[in-house]
């Protein structure tokens, strides 16, 4: 074979390589998972709904910004008289919240079904799974410390783990915890009816630590609010109360972890004073919160029966929900047309690739023939 066959037999085989990853990266492109198609894989996964024997009627999307969600997610399922209404809530595209509401019939299950305990044994189990988040292990574990049904509080590893039942009630409620401090932010919930699940949570991964250390211990975060009571004063009409006596036996100090912004948490006292007095607008304590990493003031108030001077605003606002109907089986939604119009077009630029090298080499051969 001669070298200029070879040369050309080579520039095929690498037209041909080059070709063949762009299937690749279609195939990567479409892969990502919508917070549609997420809830349905959550609900199938790790629910234990056998959504593939319901019918979904309705989706209500609506684009948000409520606390930690950016997007809320309803579907209605029917199946026979049976009928769900399942409600998520995702931040990031990321699943934080789901409620599962049973409005006619009993739930298609595909997995066993057993007391709440059991139940959340295995949902722990699929949800390891499904999310794949390191963090999950230890709250997990945490349930292997549990061999009843029962209302218990655990703590293992960092996690908090607050068991509570009641008749056909039960809520298993896991919190994250540094340096004894709990942080109710990053949390896992699990709501039981009859051993179903009725709520799902799962915010843990939606914040971070700032820093945990607290450089203003419960004595000396006392002592800064108590020195601020007695230069505090507010206005009744056109009177200034001020001079106002703590009662020390009464003083609660609270410490947990509160978000400083970019959902990024931070050591936080909450010191309430009670007085030894009624004192006019009703006011019975003075109300202190600030950072103990810092010393950060940020919060004091006259607070009470009355209120004091706290000025209470509301703005009612509401938004429009997005309505969308689900194609019929004979349609194909539009993602998977731009899906499969693009894998055409691919496959049409390597058909066209491969068939030049083609024929430029066929060419190439004929002449070497004469």
């Amino acid at each position: 074979m001669s070298y200029n066959l070879k040369k050309h037999i080579t520039i095929l085989t690498l037209i041909t390589l080059l070709a063949l990853p762009l299937f690749g990266v279609l195939n990567c492109c479409s892969a990502e998972d919508t917070p549609q198609d997420t809830t349905l894989k959550f609900l199938e996964d790790v629910a234990g709904i056998d959504i593939a024997k319901y019918q979904i009627k309705t989706i209500n999307v609506l684009d948000m910004n409520v606390g930690i969600a950016d997007k809320s997610i309803k579907y209605v399922f029917e199946s026979d008289g049976r009928k769900i209404e399942v409600s998520s809530l995702f931040k990031n595209d990321n699943l934080v919240w789901c409620k599962i509401n049973n409005l006619a019939g009993s739930l298609i299950l595909n997995v066993p079904t057993g007391n709440s305990l059991d139940s959340a044994k295995s949902l722990m189990d699929r949800y390891q799974t499904f999310s794949k988040a390191p963090y999950l292990k230890p709250i997990r574990d945490s349930l292997n410390t549990l061999t009843e049904l029962k209302s218990i509080t655990v703590e293992t590893d960092n996690v908090k783990l607050e068991v509570y039942t009641e008749g056909d009630f039960s809520r298993f409620y896991w919190k994250d915890t540094v340096k004894g401090i709990e942080i109710p932010q990053k949390a896992v919930g699990l709501v039981y009816y009859n051993g179903t699940l009725r709520t799902f949570s799962d915010h843990w991964n939606c914040y971070t630590i700032g820093s945990s250390d607290v450089n203003f211990d419960r004595e000396k975060a006392i002592q800064t609010a108590k020195e601020l009571a007695e230069k505090y004063s507010y206005t009744i009409g056109n009177t200034v109360v001020d001079n106002f006596t703590v009662v020390d036996e009464y003083i609660i100090a609270e410490l947990t972890m509160q978000n400083r912004g970019e959902c990024v948490l931070y050591p936080w006292w909450e010191i309430r004073l009670p007085l030894d007095d009624i004192y006019p607008g009703y006011v019975t304590e003075i109300r202190v919160l600030m950072w103990a990493d810092t010393g950060e003031i940020t919060y004091v108030q006259a607070i009470g029966g009355g209120g004091g001077n706290v000025v209470v605003s509301s703005e009612e606002t509401s938004n429009p929900t997005a309505t969308y109907i689900l194609p019929t089986t004979d349609a194909l939604p539009e993602n998977e047309n731009n899906s499969v119009q693009n894998l055409l077009l691919v496959s049409g630029i390597v058909a066209l690739m491969i068939a030049v090298g083609v024929t430029v080499t066929k060419v190439f051969i004929k002449k070497k023939k004469k």
